[in-house]
Order: C-alpha cells, then sequence, then structure tokens
C-alpha cells in the first residue's frame, strides 16, 4: 500500500487540495510531501462566441432553442454527479424565467432515473440530456451558464473548461470545483444537495446581465491556471525540486 511505502516515495502529487487534505488524513503522514498541482487541458478550443449570431447558429446546430438563456451541464449521469438536485433547482428557475432551458451533456447508469425525473417535474423539452458528445466545446459556447452538483469530486476539470469559456458557474462544495470557482468572483459554491440554494445563485445570474458578462470576463481570465502548459510546470518544478533533494 502506498501509506506503507510513504517513506521511499519523494513527492505524492495531488489533483486538489481536497485529495492533499484526504491523502494526509488516511496515511497519518505530513503534508510536506504532498503537492498540489492541478489537472490541466488545452484550454485553445474553449472560448466564449464571437457574437450572438454563432451563438445561434449553434444552438440551432444542437436543436437547442434559440432564443432564451441556457444553462449547461456536463459529466458521467451517475449517483456521485447528483444530476437530480440540478433538475429540481431548474425546476425552480423555471418558474421565474418561462424562457431558459437547460441541457446535459454525458451518459451513465443514471439516465433513466434522470429521464424519469424530468417527466415527474414536467419540464419536457426545457431540459434536454444530449448524451455523450466530442464536441462539448461547442456545447459551452451556445450556453450562457455552467451547472455542477456534484457530491464529491477531486478535482472537476469540466468545470475549468467552462470558466474559459466564459460561463459563470454555480457549483457545489464538493471538492475540486470550489477550488476553481472562486466564489462571487467567477461563480457561486454553494452547499452539496441544497437544491434551493442552487436555484438562488442561477435566478440572480439570470437576472441581473451586466454580472453574469463580469463573472465571465473573470472566469475566463482565472481558467489559465488550468491550462495544460501550468500543469506541466508544476510537475516539472515538483520534479525537479525531488531531484535536487536526491543529488
Amino acid at each position: 500500500a502506498l501509506a506503507e511505502r510513504f517513506e521511499e516515495i519523494d513527492a505524492v502529487l495531488c489533483p486538489s487540495e481536497t485529495v492533499r487534505d484526504d491523502f494526509v488524513k488516511v496515511t497519518g503522514r505530513g503534508p510536506e510531501r504532498c503537492h498540489v498541482v492541478y489537472p490541466g487541458r488545452d484550454l485553445s478550443r474553449y472560448r466564449p462566441p464571437r457574437d450572438a449570431d454563432e451563438r445561434a447558429r449553434l444552438r440551432r446546430a444542437l436543436g437547442l432553442p434559440i432564443a432564451g438563456p441556457l444553462i449547461v451541464a456536463a459529466g458521467r449521469l451517475s449517483a456521485e454527479k447528483d444530476v437530480p438536485t440540478l433538475l429540481r433547482a431548474f425546476a425552480r428557475v423555471a418558474r421565474e424565467h418561462s424562457d431558459a432551458s437547460l441541457a446535459i451533456v454525458g451518459e451513465g447508469d443514471a439516465r433513466g432515473q434522470i429521464e424519469a425525473l424530468i417527466d415527474a417535474l414536467d419540464l419536457g423539452s426545457r431540459a434536454r440530456l444530449l448524451g455523450y458528445r466530442d464536441d462539448v466545446a461547442e456545447v459551452f459556447r451556445a450556453a450562457d451558464l455552467f451547472g455542477l452538483t456534484s457530491t464529491r469530486e477531486a478535482f472537476g476539470l469540466v468545470v475549468a473548461e467552462a470558466q474559459a469559456t466564459g460561463l459563470p458557474a454555480v457549483v457545489t462544495a464538493c471538492g475540486g470545483p470550489e477550488e476553481i470557482v472562486a466564489d462571487r468572483e467567477t461563480g457561486y459554491v454553494v452547499p452539496a444537495g441544497d437544491e434551493g440554494a442552487v436555484a438562488e445563485r442561477l435566478n440572480l445570474l439570470l437576472t441581473d446581465p451586466n454580472l453574469r458578462a463580469e463573472m465571465g470576463i473573470a472566469a475566463r481570465a482565472r481558467a489559465a491556471r488550468f491550462d495544460l502548459s501550468a500543469m506541466v510546470g508544476g510537475w516539472r518544478a515538483v520534479y525537479e525540486a525531488a531531484l535536487a533533494r536526491r543529488a
């Protein structure tokens, strides 16, 4: 086990502060050899739409409503992603914003349960499951907001991708996402499982386009720290420090 061989290890790379804290707690070892290097992605393809025409074209191609605000979510359809909380929150939002819609990208074992809940909440075509897609960057570009309501995430690279697209994000305090989103600057962090808090923050952003625009600009700037080059630089610094200690 890793804990038993800890003394032989020069460095442990963790994808978030949450994982590092969990590792230290489980192993009982000090954090001095545990280094947080956030996962990275080539974010160059994640960008805001050039104009309203591009957004409309993308929505048309995706079969999504051209008019009205669009909230997007992406990830595996599984229990820990807690999509039901997002759907219940959106049902509240839909009562105040009759033109709002929700699109969810991803597949998984919970799809049947999620489809049943969409029917039970009488959301109809306002909440759509897009399935697995390899054009997530385009889906994000068509949207206005991003939502994630997981109960647990080691990191949550999809949040960084959404922020790089200029989307304000409403995420739950579930680990990595709360390190990606700067609360009240690039979006909001709310308690996991709290559909009321999710709905409140989504409503706030939908009601205030100026706030949405300001947070979107800040989100795009913050996303740079999660680019592939930042990850490689972080790894290199850890490796070089470990080698120097052995020299």
